[in-house]
């Protein structure tokens, strides 16, 4: 209990205190999302569709930073090729949502005319309907067939993997949150 009290005690001190938690969230939610696709939180779909809420609840806490932008930028990003990988159509509408709630702040903030909000939204709205389209006519293979030779199947990860990258992801983010603090 005296480590949460010291912990929170640290973090009201920080300049932008309000926006750790968001940041931690995003790290969380995407190490949640990679144990799930390892098979390690189970249900799998579950597991994915949390670890996808949480990155992009996440993301969109940190996004009116400034060192947040690419953060915030990059999640929705990963989240579409993930899906898109994974073919898992809840991941992308999640990726999505967040996309929406990201994007026109970011852009507002740096294209302060109409013009620039506008093509911007519509360029991002456009590459998710492609990329929901692609997603959904991609052939789902049968569990029982292998994949064609030089064909991974993304949609199960080892769990070995998904471990390692789960691990490495919260270390080193939690290195660079220790540095930047600094």
């Amino acid at each position: 209990m005296s480590f949460v009290v010291l912990a929170a005690s640290l973090v009201a001190l920080l300049p932008s205190a309000g926006v750790l938690p968001g940041g931690g969230g995003r790290r969380r939610g995407l190490a949640w999302g990679l144990l799930a696709w390892g098979g390690v939180v189970r249900p799998r779909q579950l597991g994915r569709a949390l670890g996808a809420l949480g990155a992009v609840a996440g993301a969109v806490a940190v996004a009116g930073e400034g060192w947040g932008v690419a953060p915030a930028v990059a999640t929705p990003a990963l989240l579409i090729a993930a899906a898109v990988l994974m073919r898992d159509v809840v991941v992308l509408a999640i990726a999505a949502v967040g996309t929406v709630l990201v994007v026109p702040g970011i852009v507002t903030r740096y294209f302060p005319g109409a013009i620039g909000a506008a093509l911007a939204l519509l360029a991002a709205g456009l590459l998710l309907v492609v990329v929901a389209v692609l997603t959904a006519r991609r052939p789902r293979p049968p569990r029982a067939a292998a994949a064609p030779a030089g064909v991974r199947d993304w949609t199960v990860g080892p769990a070995r993997i998904a471990v390692a990258g789960a691990a490495v992801l919260l270390a080193a983010t939690t290195v660079i949150v220790v540095i930047a603090g600094r």
